[in-house]
């Protein structure tokens, strides 16, 4: 895989896969350009580490997107690592990023109990919500523009839905924790 030269021979111990395609403008295909990255990329960073002796644990970055789209989940539900989008009802409402997470999640957990030899790490998922915070590159990534156009009264559509956003720096810490 495209990330063995990054965790092989390396002798990592943790791995952290925080990466994943967020479109915030029309593309398109989103199975292709979003879906297919986000599952294919999760199965891609396992498979290599699977491979790497040294690597004890992985952290998955998902998102509460994965577990958001639950129909029966009423006002008392209590969370737990049963509960999951429902990929045909996110197809139908054209949700492709929490699709996109949901898959990829999903994915990480049947790899794990799937695998045979039983894989010699551990998997974390972290599912924060909107992340905002310091950016470390120059540009405005997806979730910042998102909310500048909230704050700036330049974005013509706001979702009809509670909205939650987390402080980049403490998702960061709970992927390390």
């Amino acid at each position: 895989g495209s990330f063995e030269g990054a965790i092989r021979g390396r002798e990592a111990q943790a791995v952290i896969h925080t990466a994943a395609p967020f479109f915030l403008t029309e593309i398109a295909d989103y199975e292709k350009d979003l879906v297919a990255p986000c599952y294919d990329g999760t199965l891609n960073v396992l498979g290599t580490c699977a491979k790497a002796p040294s690597v004890k644990r992985v952290v998955v970055t998902s998102s509460t997107a994965a577990v958001l789209g639950v129909p029966q989940a009423g006002p008392v539900h209590v969370w737990s690592e049963k509960d999951w989008s429902e990929p045909e009802l996110l197809r139908r409402r054209k949700a492709w990023f929490p699709l996109a997470k949901t898959k990829a999640e999903r994915a990480a957990w049947q790899f794990i109990s799937v695998s045979k030899p039983t894989p010699h790490f551990d998997l974390v998922a972290v599912n924060p919500t909107m992340m905002v915070g310091p950016m470390l590159a120059p540009q405005l990534n997806a979730s910042m523009q998102f909310l500048l156009g909230i704050l700036a009264g330049t974005r013509t559509k706001i979702p009809r839905t509670a909205m939650s956003f987390v402080d980049v720096r403490a998702a960061a810490a709970a992927h390390v924790a």
